[in-house]
């Protein structure tokens, strides 16, 4: 028998309020919102550093919500300021996203005698001085958005933790490129850190993530997860543009790409096979705000629900840069290294005419603006002609030994065969958990052993729509972001049942992107309005603390030990010798 559930929803507003035990929902229902927060009043005030496409998309879905979210369940925020070094980029962003929306123009206080006061840095380090604090403090910014490159994330989250210690703050994922600056970080942000912290973490707050958590962790509809498939497809010319010409092709300016693509595909695994997940009991009782949850900490585990990490017990992996090599160079490319002189170029498709100019449609949006971010100040297609000339004045600069190339600098019309890149182009990483937890002869539910693969592939027609299965004792599941969509296939009834989650629409990463700014605004409007603590706060909107982010970056660095050392890494022996050694030093 075939079932089908269309527009499942699943509640994006909060997350990771579960439902209780005692109901027995089905994967059809969702507990209601417990109360209603107050439209506009208090709106958190974000403040955005780097306008590059996250930083873009992130005010986008803070300031142009997706149409089909009922409107009760967006949690208001403002964008207020932003810290941008390229001029063109700082305009058009202010031009976009600052004091724009509902929330703006609800906020009378934003608005002074002269004008709108919002706040304009040229440098991240602009708001650390005395005049740039006295700014932030006067405009009242309530969190900051970091979005820079990955390199730059330690820093700049150590300074405002230092600088700005009460201002909440999200970091693009990953937290960091080095695995000691990682336990920097761990050792500074602590376990117990006083502000909301969030990172870009963005499977977590997809509609179909969601809805899988919540049939494999509370429904336990094929019971006990014996295996995960998990495969990231990145995408033949989406690997080309970003990890071959773009900014993530060398690990020693950059890093790995297991961790720059697939910290949160690792951080998702963690997070359906290691990390809490409990049902808590919630009552209600009235506030000034309306109804809200009065916890009774009487929350016990449900069969397949962890009220502590199940860690997992080893860790091994394989992969290399297979394809994008010299030696697998067209012969007919000759020695051209630009696509613009390459005899080969029209047979080839990645040839950068075609990438850009041809196959894709010239946009105005990825990746072209991340070619020449000025192309997003034209009008299609009058303004077709001026495209063509700006991407093609980039796409043809060229270098001739990797001395000239300059650090940090990319050439996305350099021949992907000649392009200096050594990250890995396909790799495969394996984690295995033990039995753990027995009680009187009868396994713990949650914590019995089981295993995990993910596939990072960049040779592949679908561009990061992620697809697995899931075997479980009782059933098996198939899902793919690709087609919105998760099969549950019962052992017992012979069942099918097909699910296609209630998704938002305009918002990238199958609403991911518009999930986890409404959870970190959510998180911070609940502590500033509300008054809640912020350890209620981090986990009922945010769902993961600093301790789990940083576990899950340290996962990707034990792979990547394993592959490159080929061997099996046992993550207790691993994680207590880098522990112990950082506390020696």
């Amino acid at each position: 028998m075939f079932k089908t559930v269309s527009g499942f929803k699943t509640n994006l507003t909060k997350p990771f309020v579960k439902s209780t035990k005692s109901e027995s929902r089905s994967a059809e229902t969702l507990p209601p919102l417990p109360f209603k927060l107050p439209l506009d009043v208090g709106a958190p005030r974000i403040l955005v550093i780097g306008a590059g496409s996250r930083g873009c998309v992130y005010a986008n879905a803070l300031t142009h919500p997706p149409p089909n979210v009922n409107p009760e369940d967006i949690v208001s925020g403002v964008v207020v300021g932003v810290a941008e070094p390229d001029e063109g980029k700082r305009r058009r962003f202010i031009s976009n996203y600052v004091l724009k929306g509902g929330s703006a123009k609800a906020d009378q206080s934003l608005k002074t005698e002269d004008g709108e006061d919002y706040l304009e840095f040229r440098d991240w380090k602009e708001m650390i001085t005395e005049e740039g604090k006295q700014m932030i403090n006067k405009v009242g910014v309530d969190g900051v958005l970091i979005c820079t490159l990955d390199h730059t994330h330690a820093e700049i989250l150590l300074s405002l933790r230092s600088h700005h210690p009460t201002v909440h703050l999200f970091s693009e994922k990953p937290l960091t490129s080095s695995l000691p600056s990682l336990f920097r970080l761990h050792a500074a942000l602590g376990p117990q850190l006083p502000i909301i912290f969030s990172i870009g973490h963005v499977l977590r707050y997809s509609s179909l993530l969601l809805t899988l958590k919540k049939l494999l962790c509370e429904d336990e509809a094929i019971g006990s997860i014996i295996h995960i498939d998990w495969t990231e497809p990145v995408g033949h010319w989406h690997f080309a543009h970003s990890y071959v010409r773009g900014n993530w092709a060398e690990s020693a300016s950059s890093a790995p790409s297991l961790l720059t693509k697939c910290c949160h595909d690792i951080d998702v695994l963690m997070w359906l096979l290691c990390s809490p997940h409990y049902q808590e009991q919630v009552e209600t009782e009235v506030g000034e705000e309306g109804l809200r949850p009065r916890p009774t900490h009487a929350g016990t585990p449900g069969r397949g629900i962890r009220k502590k990490p199940h860690l997992p017990a080893r860790i091994t992996s394989t992969g290399s840069l297979v394809h994008f090599r010299k030696r697998n160079k067209p012969k007919k490319a000759g020695d051209a290294t630009n696509c613009f002189n390459c005899a080969a170029e029209q047979e080839c498709f990645y040839s950068a005419k075609k990438i850009y100019i041809k196959d894709h449609g010239l946009s105005k949006g990825w990746p072209n603006k991340i070619v020449s971010p000025d192309i997003e100040d034209l009008s299609l297609p009058r303004d077709y002609q001026k495209a063509v000339s700006l991407l093609t004045n980039v796409l043809t600069q060229d270098y001739s030994t990797p001395e000239d190339k300059g650090p940090g600098k990319s050439y996305y019309g350099r021949c992907v065969y000649e392009a200096g890149n050594d990250v890995v182009d396909s790799q495969v990483v394996t984690l295995s958990w033990d039995d753990e937890g027995e009680e009187e002869g009868e396994q713990q539910a949650g914590y019995s052993s089981k295993s995990a693969t993910l596939t990072m592939i960049a040779h592949s027609e679908a561009i990061c729509e992620r697809r697995g299965r899931i075997y479980g004792s009782r059933g098996e599941i198939a899902f793919s972001s690709e087609t919105n969509s998760i099969t549950v296939y019962d052992f017992a009834s012979g069942n099918l049942k097909r699910i296609n989650p209630h998704e938002a629409l305009g918002s990238g990463h199958g609403g991911g992107d518009f999930g986890m700014m409404n959870a970190f605004v959510g998180a911070v409007r609940a502590v500033k309005c509300l008054g809640w603590d912020v350890h209620r706060a981090q986990k009922e909107w945010i769902g993961a603390d600093v301790e789990e982010c940083v576990r899950g970056h340290a996962i990707v660095w034990a792979a990547e030990e394993a592959r490159v050392g080929q061997k099996v890494v046992v993550w207790g022996d691993w994680w207590e010798n880098l522990v112990g050694e950082k506390k020696d030093t």
